[in-house]
């Protein structure tokens, strides 16, 4: 899927299971380099890399995921059917969200290894592991 399947315009999410990510505001990044420029390069490496293998892992599940991402500024409270999800506040350069039709959704909480959060959130008994 190369969108995410979504009106959000108002910040409507509307899929029957996808995984996405929010991106926080160019301020938020700036503020990250110049605390120390090094290791902010190498912490956008590494968090470009968790997101692409989450969103390898999604598909090979059969699960929407979108690499293309909103942004903080844009939405900061989502709206999935009757749950919301206020995102504001959150402080990590990249919020991914797991989402299934009539359930709540859920942020992922170690984008680095989020595989048994997926496997319990969509309920997979034999997931895929990508090559």
């Amino acid at each position: 899927m190369d969108e995410l399947k979504s009106a959000h315009k108002n910040c409507e999410i509307s899929c029957d299971k996808c995984g996405f990510y929010i991106t926080q505001s160019s301020h938020y990044f700036e503020e990250i380099k110049k605390q120390n420029e090094e290791d902010y390069f190498v912490m956008m490496d590494d968090f470009t890399n968790y997101l692409y293998s989450t969103k390898l892992y999604l598909q090979k599940n059969s699960i929407d995921s979108a690499f293309k991402s909103l942004s903080i500024n844009e939405c900061p409270i989502l709206q999935f059917g009757n749950f919301s999800l206020e995102i504001s506040n959150i402080q990590s350069p990249y919020i991914f969200i797991i989402y299934q039709k009539d359930k709540t959704p859920e942020i992922l909480q170690d984008i680095g290894m989020p595989e048994e959060q997926i496997n319990k959130y969509f309920n997979l008994k034999n997931p895929k592991i990508p090559k």
